[in-house]
């Protein structure tokens, strides 16, 4: 069996940062993780801090470690309209896939902030009063919606909030340790296909 290392984008370049992410990251992907312990095989988030970072990190795996499933997850910063994840990422950043397939690579479309806004619940009740889910896009095709559009609006919904509108690096991971994950596969093609390929992995 095969461990499974994912490569993903964000956390800063601090390590109280980078652990963070991965607690959050942990707790949204805690059904495939349980899984993989229950089997004895390993799964390990790498908070890699900037894309490319995460890139190269995800490219000296590939190298060092053939025997592990080695996975990319980041941003895809603009509309996904290509064949797939990586022509998306050869077309915009001339990232080649290093030899690996579709399922290697997954993008937060177009960025982790457009999986958080999918669960408005967890929203209300992290930033609590004052906050206006009203001011969130009304697309309920997350993908679909503009990552300047998402920015904006969480920038409006929280403003009255306690903690005076989104920071990223305070409040994603924070978000990630409770947004449900069953709600974000049914809104968003891309994280539903992250979770299907590692399901599948597992079956292995």
């Amino acid at each position: 069996m095969k461990d499974i290392f994912i490569y993903v984008e964000g956390g800063g370049q601090t390590r109280d940062l980078q652990i963070a992410l991965r607690r959050g990251f942990h707790s949204f992907l805690q059904s495939v993780r349980e899984v993989a312990s229950a089997q004895g095989r390993g799964f390990q988030i790498v908070a890699c801090g900037g894309r490319d970072q995460a890139y190269s990190d995800f490219r000296k795996a590939v190298r060092a470690e053939p025997d592990r499933h080695n996975i990319l997850l980041v941003d895809a910063e603009e509309a996904f309209t290509r064949v797939s994840s990586w022509a998306h990422l050869l077309a915009r950043d001339g990232w080649d896939s290093c030899g690996t397939n579709d399922d290697c690579c997954f993008l937060m479309v177009e960025a982790m902030e457009n999986w958080l806004i999918g669960d408005v619940d967890n929203l209300v009740a992290y930033f609590g009063a004052g906050f206006k889910a009203a001011a969130l896009p009304a697309n309920p095709n997350i993908e679909q919606i503009p990552k300047l559009d998402v920015t904006r609006a969480l920038d409006k919904a929280t403003k009255d909030t306690k903690k005076e509108t989104y920071a990223k690096r305070r409040d994603g991971a924070a978000l990630l340790n409770t947004i449900d994950p069953i709600l974000i596969r049914r809104k968003a093609r891309e994280c539903e296909r992250l979770f299907a390929t590692l399901e599948a992995i597992l079956e292995m």
